[in-house]
């Protein structure tokens, strides 16, 4: 995030205070003496609670990266109050006292009403953002949002410890961090933070443009100014699923470590892990490795290190394959530890983990991943837990179980069908793809080629330079259009890849009469058996490399849309 650092106003870079632990309780809600009580809070099993809860553990577990986040508690409209707020709870001993509490972050039932009329859930989010930026960041004084209670008693005494300018400081990484966040949990915060904003300003009556700073028109700044910088990666995000689905894993895991590096985010860790995963596959033999894994994406980009190690070359395939898939087990446990719930990290951690050998631990990842999957409702993922499960109990020479496993996963048939095929010693021959024919693929009339000779747009949407000799400088542009959207993947100064996707308005069908809503059994037909495919989230993707198109389809197998790509 260096680049993104330069491009804040001087105010918003960090400055590490230490500040002397007070019961920051009075600010927000009251009271003429630090009792140690807690502020009074609606009951767990309120509907208004849970809801509150729901947001604020997503928010939460990406600020904490596996960590217990602090408690909620939600102030009831009767006991008055402010917004939000965080108590940080005692750090360490203080003087010879031998009193500890536990930290908390409060938020107002009048804060949840008035976002009620708008949009509610990433309002919510943003504020609840804003407190845990201060409460992980240390932040003393500034853990009121809107700073609005200065004339307080502890606000007084606090005055003397830290300047207006460092409250503000605080503030604005608040503002800026809380909406990054809560944006890469999920919630479209940082588009709707200039109207919470408002909300909350004109619900509470604190003054636009009052003594205390930030003032309502620079915190409107901050949010627009992040979500313009999270924008950005999201082009580098696409580059690096597309070089995954051309099976470039190499370079697709080095800018999802990028990402990692830059935004905390389950999928940029999770889908570093499936590269290497599909990397290290290639270098097993057929004899090594008989059974199909179902290794998973996760495209949704909701945009802090995951490894930092670099993978040096191992002219050992075994090395190698073992070095990837540590690698990807670091990137998995780290996904992991910002979302325990997270179903897909946890079937890819059972893959790669099996691929190891370590045959007991992917076993017991399998089967919590079974048991999410079951509890989530989740079709898919259960089929393919079960399909791990039963590969584990293939390799541990349990065959009938692992039979029965596979006649399980129903939710996923061809991937069972391929093991089970496996299983008996009669693995299905391999079809071919469909050669390419004289027929074009085009989609709005333009092929890739026509966008790679066109003049780029205004300036480059992603630029990642190598940072050592095998590490190639990725360039990603970024063009859309009602009916296409394009992108070039420029490596070094010459353009390597020109990509080309339908658009949200198009209506056409492929060269080979394909079109949107045709389901996989026709799609086989037509195009024979793909070059690579993936299971993902959303769905699955399919790439014909001789014919240079990848199929995106839904949950429901039916095509969503298609990629046009070449090499050049």
């Amino acid at each position: 995030m260096d680049r993104a650092k330069k491009q804040l106003p001087a105010n918003m870079q960090p400055i590490f205070l230490q500040v002397v632990s007070l019961c920051l309780m009075l600010m927000l809600f009251g009271g003429s003496e630090c009792q140690g009580a807690y502020p009074p809070s609606l009951p767990q099993e309120h509907p208004k609670y849970q809801e509150i809860r729901k947001v604020y553990l997503a928010v939460a577990r990406i600020f904490s990266e596996g960590r217990q986040p602090p408690g909620l508690l939600v102030i009831p409209r009767a006991s008055g109050g402010g917004i939000a707020q965080q108590v940080r709870g005692t750090d360490g001993l203080v003087g010879t006292s031998s009193r500890h509490e536990e930290g908390y972050i409060a938020i107002s039932e009048k804060t949840y009403d008035l976002l009620v009329s708008a949009n509610k859930e990433s309002g919510l989010a943003f504020v609840l953002g804003h407190e845990l930026a201060h409460y992980y960041m240390r932040h003393g004084w500034a853990g009121s949002f809107g700073n609005a209670f200065t004339g307080s008693k502890a606000g007084v005494a606090l005055s003397r410890v830290l300047t207006q300018e460092q409250i503000t400081t605080f503030e604005v990484q608040a503002d800026y961090l809380g909406g990054l966040y809560s944006y890469l949990a999920g919630y479209n915060s940082l588009e709707t933070a200039p109207a919470t904003l408002d909300l909350l300003y004109r619900g509470f009556g604190i003054p636009a443009n009052g003594k205390q700073r930030p003032t309502l028109s620079e915190r409107k700044e901050i949010v627009t100014l992040a979500k313009k910088q999270l924008d950005q990666l999201i082009p580098a995000f696409e580059a690096a699923t597309v070089l995954v689905l051309l099976g470039r894993y190499d370079d697709a895991a080095h800018i999802y470590d990028y990402l990692a590096n830059a935004a905390p985010s389950r999928e940029f860790s999770g889908n570093a892990a499936v590269a290497r995963i599909n990397w290290a596959l290639e270098l097993f033999g057929a004899t090594e490795n008989r059974f199909v894994f179902p290794v998973e994406l996760d495209l949704q980009t909701r945009l802090r290190q995951s490894t930092t190690k670099t993978l040096q070359f191992q002219p050992n395939p075994v090395e190698q394959r073992t070095a990837l898939l540590e690698m990807a087990v670091e990137n998995l446990e780290k996904a992991i530890a910002l979302s325990p719930d997270y179903t897909v990290a946890h079937l890819n951690l059972a893959t790669a983990l099996t691929l190891l050998g370590r045959t007991a631990e992917a076993q017991e990842r399998a089967g919590k991943a079974r048991r999410l999957a079951t509890k989530q409702n989740d079709r898919v993922a259960l089929a393919n837990a079960l399909i791990l499960i039963g590969i584990t109990q293939a390799q541990s020479g349990d065959e009938a179980g692992a039979k029965k496993s596979f006649t399980l996963a129903s939710g996923n048939p061809r991937l069972a069908l391929l093991n089970l095929a496996q299983l008996a010693g009669q693995p299905q021959p391999p079809q071919s793809e469909t050669t390419a024919s004289q027929i074009t693929e085009t989609i709005a009339g333009l092929t890739p080629e026509t966008l790679s000779g066109a003049p780029r747009p205004a300036g480059t949407d992603f630029f990642l330079r190598g940072s050592d000799n095998y590490r190639l400088t990725v360039k990603a542009f970024d063009k859309e259009a009602p009916a296409w959207r394009g992108m070039v993947i420029e490596e070094g100064s010459s353009v390597k890849y020109a990509l080309l996707r339908t658009g949200r308005s198009y209506s056409g069908q492929t060269a080979l009469g394909i079109e949107r809503g045709a389901d996989a059994k026709e799609l086989g037909q037509v195009y024979g058996t793909p070059s690579r495919s993936f299971a993902a989230r959303q769905g699955s993707f399919v790439a014909f490399d001789k014919r240079g198109i990848i199929f995106t389809l839904n949950h429901d197998q039916k095509v969503a849309g298609w990629i046009l790509f070449k090499r050049l």
